[in-house]
């Protein structure tokens, strides 16, 4: 487990890989490393916790692990230079403002496995053009 806040505001660094038998991503864990422009994520990772990755606003890709579930709260917000997420198709839930402020974001497709999209999940994606959502979703916040 990476614990909670253990790189935040690392200024200068701008790519990691993380080990293989990592579970979890603790909270605030990258929060603030604005220079971070590539993390590589280990497909063993099982969560990923609130604002794990806030205001990395160097961040292009991401890539959740196929074990990951939900995205938590303010997980990306802010991640403003965020093109691609590639979502696993295990998603259930998608939490309030994770990827608020995510101004590059064009195109997303939500899997069909996702139940609920929290309150401004997507608020302030100015280049969103293209948003897939399946009739599995139940519930949409504001």
């Amino acid at each position: 487990m990476i614990n909670e806040a253990t790189f935040i505001n690392c200024l200068h660094l701008t790519n990691i890989k993380l080990p293989q038998f990592l579970k979890s991503i603790g909270k605030s864990s990258f929060q603030k490393c604005i220079s971070l422009s590539q993390i590589i994520i280990p497909d063993g990772v099982e969560s990923i916790e609130e604002s794990a990755f806030q205001d990395c606003a160097s961040l292009t890709n991401i890539r959740i692990p196929s074990k990951v579930y939900k995205i938590k709260d303010i997980t990306f917000k802010n991640c403003s230079s965020l093109l691609n997420i590639e979502f696993p198709n295990i998603l259930i839930s998608i939490g309030k403002s994770s990827f608020e402020g995510c101004f590059s974001l064009s195109n997303i497709e939500i899997p069909l496995s996702v139940h609920s999209i929290g309150d401004l999940a997507f608020s302030e994606c100015c280049s969103l053009t293209h948003l897939f959502l399946s009739s599995n979703i139940m519930s949409i916040g504001n």
